[in-house]
């Protein structure tokens, strides 16, 4: 996912009235460390979290939104209100035994991103491996 962040503009359209905001949410919001509230409309795209974990999963919700496109340069217009079930999200790799080259790991870690798991397992060592 880091190429699609450096290589692509995230904003529909490239004129200098579009822009993404992040803003701190309200005192009163119940979004916890990782929830977000997004608004996308055509001139802006608001984010609003209490911390930086809940803005990363705007970011990649935002991503996961302009994949789903035919044209990659549009965002459809929406408002989102998210925040996990679940305070572990983990998933879990093997390579005591199994090995795996260093693009597969990180390639791994950045899907893990993208489908917003908060947890890496990594399994370095066994006592047979």
């Amino acid at each position: 996912m880091s190429e699609h962040l450096q290589n692509n503009n995230l904003v529909t359209g490239q004129t200098s009235d579009t822009a993404i905001v992040f803003l701190k949410a309200e005192a009163y919001d119940s979004l916890g460390v990782e929830g977000y509230k997004l608004n996308i409309s055509t001139k802006k795209i608001t984010v609003r979290a209490n911390h930086l974990q809940g803005a990363l999963h705007a970011v990649f919700s935002i991503l996961q939104l302009r994949l789903l496109q035919p044209d990659k340069l549009k965002i459809p217009c929406t408002d989102i209100v998210d925040y996990p079930r679940f305070t572990y999200r983990g998933m879990h790799l093997d390579v005591s035994r199994n090995f795996f080259p260093v693009s597969f790991i990180k390639k791994y870690i950045d899907i893990m991103a993208m489908y917003k798991f908060n947890t890496f397992h990594w399994h370095l060592t066994d006592g047979p491996g």
